[in-house]
């Protein structure tokens, strides 16, 4: 072979070498681009979700945490977890809290335990700056999530400092979202369900059947 001919052999091998490097790094270009792009995409998804809660200032001094709750408790985070019975996205005053479950959360183990608080379960609540006995749901319609958390931690000798409230659509959301709940239902019971099936099936935006 002469040397011309091995000069041009060794120059297509170079030739090819780059154009396997231009394509590689052609690959990888677009391989992180695609990356990029979806963890873009993820960040906006859960940017707009959080846009979504609203944050509502707690008076901290004003939610009845007397001095022994705050040393008993010492370790444990409570937060209030509060489902209302908004139909729109409003969660002031004037809404009730339907479900009420204290998550307590042992900040040494870990530990989490959910201990659920009956709607109509009677405490003493305040109402236009007046205690008075009543279902422990109307305390957060005559105050807020504020009142509802000082009906809980007067009544029951707690730390609460934080909460979550969630509307009937939220509820509804976070059902489907784990699979649904399929419901045997008695023949007996139709009709009656069928009295509260339209309302619930509009606010859930689902269709009656």
């Amino acid at each position: 072979m002469s040397k011309k001919s091995k000069k041009t052999k060794k120059k297509n091998k170079r030739y090819k070498g780059h154009r396997v490097t231009k394509a590689i790094l052609l690959i990888l270009i677009i391989l992180l681009i695609i990356v990029a792009a979806v963890i873009a995409g993820g960040w906006n998804y859960v940017d707009e979700l959080l846009g979504k809660i609203k944050h509502e200032a707690i008076d901290t001094s004003q939610i009845g945490i007397d001095t022994l709750s705050e040393k008993n408790l010492k370790g444990y985070r409570n937060i209030a977890l509060l489902g209302i019975d908004s139909r729109e996205n409003d969660y002031g005053s004037g809404n009730r809290s339907d479900c009420i479950v204290i998550a307590s959360i042992n900040e040494k183990t870990n530990e989490v335990k959910l201990i659920s608080v009956y709607r109509d379960t009677y405490l003493q609540i305040k109402e236009n700056g007046k205690n008075r006995l009543d279902k422990v749901t109307h305390a957060y319609a005559y105050g807020g999530p504020q009142n509802a958390l000082l009906a809980l931690n007067t009544n029951l000798d707690l730390n609460i400092k934080e909460y979550v409230a969630v509307n009937f659509q939220a509820v509804a959301t976070a059902v489907d979202q784990l699979g649904g709940v399929t419901l045997n239902i008695k023949q007996s019971e139709i009709n009656y369900i069928n009295e509260y099936i339209a309302e619930t099936a509009r606010v859930a935006g689902k269709k009656a059947k």
